[in-house]
């Protein structure tokens, strides 16, 4: 093969090489950010929850 033929393939190589990791990170930072959307949504729940709890079994202000 003619090494200007050689050195295009590699570049080409390269690039695609380049290309699928930046997909796979893009991916992969698509997926992280869903997850801690999801963590986040879970722990304000779990918050509003708690906090409702407290205020029923607070004092109901009866004396009985």
């Amino acid at each position: 093969m003619r090494p200007d033929l050689i050195s295009k393939l590699r570049a080409s190589e390269i690039a695609r090489r380049l290309t699928e990791e930046e997909r796979a990170e893009a991916l992969f930072l698509c997926e992280r950010r869903q997850q801690r959307r999801i963590q986040s949504a879970m722990r304000e729940q779990l918050e509003r929850k708690e906090s409702h709890e407290q205020r029923s079994s607070g004092p109901s202000g009866c004396t009985g």
